[in-house]
């Protein structure tokens, strides 16, 4: 009994890990094509791609990310002067407090 116990923790953490290694992979490849959106000014892209994001980073309690993602999903031609700098704020936020967060708490969890 015991030993199952054990198998089905690890599955759990397995399975965690791995949401979250998909998340910090999306995220980035994401960010990516947001920059590639803007400058062709593909705004259903850019909905598409914020409307995708936005409740993954509700879940994790991302505030200040979560609220750029929903201007992102509501941005029109008329917005487009922030549009830049609401991504660059969105991705140094990512990288430098969400990213670094997850992946400490993924070494925590797998030690």
């Amino acid at each position: 009994m015991i030993i199952l116990i054990i198998c089905i923790y690890f599955l759990i953490i397995e399975g965690i890990v791995n949401i979250y290694q998909h998340f910090l992979a999306e995220t980035d490849t994401n960010l990516e094509n947001l920059k590639i959106y803007v400058d062709n000014k593909d705004y259903k892209g850019i909905k598409a791609i914020a409307h995708k994001m936005t409740s993954m980073f509700a879940q994790i309690n991302a505030k200040r990310e979560s609220e750029i993602l929903i201007y992102l999903n509501k941005v029109t031609n008329e917005s487009i002067s922030d549009l830049h700098s609401q991504i660059h704020k969105l991705e140094q936020l990512f990288n430098n407090e969400c990213k670094p967060a997850i992946e400490s708490y993924l070494k925590k969890i797998m030690q």
